[in-house]
């Protein structure tokens, strides 16, 4: 069930256009007859890749085209077919999408507010996924992680991970100072999408603001899988980040979805987050202990606010060892 495939993209065109050599190590672990688990690279991210009666779907494209085109090969040797029919982005951050481009003759779908960031992107370099942006990052990283490895005394105590991973930031340093261009999904949607394959459904639903602008929950009920994307991680607080463009009635939102996936009308054995392998799988009690804190900690500020708190008191008075000891295994 489990393969380990060292996957290198070095191809004569790949390197007239990059002049790169990306290599990313995918871990490829079925969860089932018509589902793999694809994790790798960066960050360890997770992509998900799901075969039905009418072909491939892939969840997430990581990073760049080259680090992308390394999953892609591992989900076609893992399935024996190349016929994918779909991408998902789970949401507008570059490591789910900014591999877009390999599946550009394919429908790509992503909430409207991912085409709205990937199309901001091109006109206004603040933007995370402009190219000056992502440039910065991988500069960043490159400094960060040679300063970390010149001050280790012993070259051979330097851990695998750092000199991997700084050599795929400066992979990716050169395929984007190439001016690698963003493919933008070409089917959106504002709060729920549903894809009929036949044997299998696969729900998109809008989670809302949270780790993003655009995040949603991928719902595959046929194989009792919930993909989360960025928002909840194993053994962690939810991963939210409220801005002044985060809509007031988002809550109500996270709330309600939350309270959906937790009942007992919903059967979930697998549920995933965008990062981690196997290891960061969980099971349906996190996510409702998830929902409790959540819920608990909207009821709470509300209390506040009408008692006319300021935040800074309220962030006092509701630290999370005082008042959410209950919810103590979520790392804070």
């Amino acid at each position: 069930m489990k393969t380990f495939l060292l996957l290198v993209i070095f191809t004569a065109a790949n390197l007239q256009r990059t002049n790169a050599q990306v290599e990313f190590n995918i871990e490829v672990n079925r969860l089932s007859e018509k589902v793999a688990l694809l994790t790798g690279g960066l960050w360890n991210t997770n992509v998900l890749v799901i075969k039905s009666q009418k072909g491939l779907i892939m969840i997430d494209a990581p990073f760049s085209h080259e680090a992308t085109m390394c999953y892609k090969k591992a989900a076609i040797k893992e399935f024996g077919s190349d016929d994918f029919i779909y991408l998902i982005n789970s949401h507008s951050h570059l490591c789910h999408l900014g591999g877009n481009s390999v599946f550009k003759d394919v429908s790509i779908i992503g909430h409207e507010n991912l085409k709205s960031d990937i199309i901001d992107s091109k006109q206004v370099d603040s933007n995370k996924l402009s190219l000056n942006s992502i440039l910065a990052l991988c500069s960043e990283q490159i400094e960060y992680l040679n300063n970390t490895i010149e001050s280790i005394p012993n070259e051979e105590n330097v851990p695998d991970w750092m000199t991997t991973s700084k050599k795929q930031f400066e992979d990716l340093q050169i395929e984007y100072s190439k001016g690698v261009d963003i493919t933008a999904p070409n089917i959106t949607f504002d709060s729920v999408y549903t894809l009929d394959l036949g044997d299998l459904t696969i729900k998109l639903i809008y989670y809302g603001y949270a780790h993003s602008s655009s995040d949603i929950v991928i719902h595959i009920p046929e194989e009792k899988i919930l993909f989360t994307g960025g928002i909840i991680h194993k053994g962690q607080v939810p991963h939210t980040e409220i801005d002044k463009n985060t809509p007031s009635d988002i809550i109500k939102n996270w709330l309600s979805i939350l309270e959906f996936f937790t009942s007992d009308s919903v059967e979930l054995k697998y549920i995933i987050p965008s990062h981690g392998g196997m290891n960061s799988i969980y099971d349906k009690q996190l996510l409702i202990t998830s929902y409790n804190y959540f819920e608990k900690l909207w009821n709470q500020i509300i209390i506040m606010k009408k008692n006319e708190n300021s935040l800074d008191e309220t962030k006092e008075k509701l630290n999370f060892n005082d008042h959410f000891s209950e919810f103590g295994e979520l790392t804070n």
